[in-house]
């Protein structure tokens, strides 16, 4: 049996002109609503702000850094160091001293204490005779 033409091309949908019985559009599964698209831009811009804010804290303290820096370096240039032999006991000392006013500001180890050991290896000594 043979078969026309009109019985082999398949149906077309029929056109629809009338747009009161048109289905709304909805959106697509997975995307936001507008709401939500508001919240989350206004989420982004508090972010910005927020990292604004922390860079420019961030700026400021290593400025202040900076600056405690730059004292302490301006401290440390009129400062002098001094290596010495302790006579006695023949270690070595460290005086800190300022530079303009000849101040000594601290000793490492201190003087009193060298001199002290000195005077315990002088009392060993009177108590034991040789050092083994």
């Amino acid at each position: 049996m043979m078969q026309t033409v009109s019985q082999v091309q398949p149906q077309m949908p029929q056109r629809r002109d009338d747009v009161s019985q048109a289905e709304p559009v909805r959106p697509a599964p997975g995307s936001e609503a507008t709401s939500d698209n508001k919240a989350s831009t206004e989420e982004r811009q508090e972010k910005v702000r927020a990292d604004r804010e922390d860079r420019l804290r961030e700026k400021q303290l290593s400025q202040e850094t900076l600056d405690e820096i730059s004292r302490d370096l301006d401290t440390l240039h009129a400062v002098g160091l001094n290596f010495t032999r302790h006579d006695e006991t023949g270690r070595t000392m460290v005086r800190i001293t300022n530079r303009d006013t000849e101040e000594v500001i601290r000793e490492i180890p201190a003087k009193k204490v060298l001199d002290l050991a000195a005077k315990i290896e002088e009392m060993v000594g009177i108590i034991f005779d040789e050092k083994v």
